[in-house]
């Protein structure tokens, strides 16, 4: 079966109740352990797996450039 899931870390002190929240006000980027879209892993153990972000970053800074003077 394929599906998208979301792992996260730092939640485990948290009573139930309180988890929620705590996903919304008080984690980012680094909490997210593992991503799952469609069945196909595209964040492993904090890492992009798909993705090359220091090649994409400077893509983006290349067409900023250009765009914008």
């Amino acid at each position: 079966m394929r599906a998208d899931l979301v792992l996260l870390s730092g939640l485990a002190h948290l009573p139930g109740a309180a988890v929620a929240g705590a996903v919304v006000t008080a984690l980012g980027p680094a909490d997210v352990r593992t991503v799952l879209v469609d069945g196909r892993v595209v964040k492993r153990d904090g890492r992009l797996t798909a993705l090359d972000l220091p090649k994409l970053r400077a893509q983006a800074v290349e067409l900023g450039r250009r765009t914008c003077g």
